[in-house]
């Protein structure tokens, strides 16, 4: 299971509430959580702040404002 919707089910958060709270798509969401698509860098922070997690624990190797975190 992707950390994602691991972290958005230990919230109780669908993805509709993911939607609303990021601005993010429902179908996107649904598709990051598959690992059909990554997201972009910013989609990253927006998803890691409505999840109240670190970037790094949803998506181990981020690229934010050109700096790489592991």
């Amino acid at each position: 299971m992707h950390k994602m919707k691991e972290a958005r089910l230990l919230k109780e958060l669908t993805q509709m509430d993911l939607r609303f709270a990021t601005g993010i798509n429902q179908c996107k969401i649904s598709w990051i959580e598959k690992g059909y698509i990554e997201p972009r860098p910013d989609e990253k922070v927006r998803l890691a702040k409505a999840l109240q997690v670190p970037v790094e624990d949803l998506f181990p190797s981020v690229e934010i404002k050109g700096e790489l975190t592991r």
